[in-house]
């Protein structure tokens, strides 16, 4: 009998970045992102973090008001779940970017805007 063992080609305390994505014109976490959330926060156990920079996106049928607030929002959930799961508070670099400027493509779903991009930098 054969026994396949995954290994994670991504060594535990290397840098990396995984997006968190919301449903449209909301910033409530769902339960796929906070999973997903949970699982860099084990991900990181026992390494050094040096900075977390959390963007966060608007999607192309956001509303434009206050572009910036949804987005921010958005970063700022994410940047307290990351927290609770495990990640330093001092280390965050929150952003947002609102009205994207590209067009949408035919045939790319607006849910791809819809997110926060989460990149984990570690201390060297």
């Amino acid at each position: 009998m054969v026994t396949r063992v995954r290994i994670n080609a991504t060594p535990r305390c290397s840098d990396f970045v995984f997006p968190v994505y919301f449903a449209g014109r909301s910033a409530e976490l769902t339960p796929a992102a906070i999973q997903v959330i949970n699982k860099a926060g084990a991900h990181i156990a026992g390494c050094t973090v040096g900075r977390v920079e959390v963007l966060g996106l608007a999607g192309f049928r956001d509303p434009a008001p206050g572009a910036l607030e949804l987005p921010r929002l958005r970063a700022e959930r994410v940047a307290a779940a990351l927290a609770k799961a495990g990640l330093p508070e001092p280390a965050f670099r929150l952003s947002a970017v609102g009205d994207p400027a590209e067009p949408a493509l035919p045939g790319v779903q607006d849910p791809l805007r819809r997110r926060v991009n989460v990149a984990i930098r570690f201390a060297r």
